[in-house]
């Protein structure tokens, strides 16, 4: 009568006996005798596995956002229209100190408040985004 595999347990010091490796299925230590063991790891083609970019998906949908921005600033504003849009959402120092502004004040109300965020999805050129998109990658994913 054949019994059962059994599960590798860790060799002694000078025991002279091998590990148990895993995924190989059937083991048989050194000894001789009947000491074929089962690895404690199951054999399983399908083990999931950590993927080779780990991005999070809130870096993705920024990365889709800045896209989005630069996408409808080059392609369906037209010249007029993006500089009321850069007056309206970029940073601009001079909203904060009137004293040296010339003329009226600049457009966009509030835009103080909320310039703060919104000059970050206001790019030059796709070189600008490019580059910004693959620095916030690593350091955006570890923030």
């Amino acid at each position: 009568m054949i019994s059962p595999p059994r599960v590798a347990e860790p060799p002694q010091r000078g025991s002279g006996r091998a590990k148990a490796l895993p995924f190989f299925g059937p083991i048989c230590l050194a000894g001789g005798g009947r000491s074929c063991v089962t690895p404690a790891f199951p054999s399983d083609p399908l083990v999931k596995r950590e993927p080779i970019f780990n991005i999070p998906p809130v870096i993705i949908a920024v990365l889709a956002v800045l896209a989005l921005v630069h996408i409808v600033r080059t392609y369906m504003l037209s010249e007029q229209q993006d500089v009321e849009f850069l007056l309206t959402f970029a940073f601009i120092p001079v909203r904060y100190d009137t004293s040296v502004m010339l003329g009226d004040t600049l457009p966009g109300g509030g835009a103080d408040i909320w310039t703060f965020v919104t000059y970050a999805f206001i790019h030059a050129d796709w070189t600008h985004l490019g580059v910004n998109a693959i620095w916030l990658l690593p350091f955006g994913s570890a923030v």
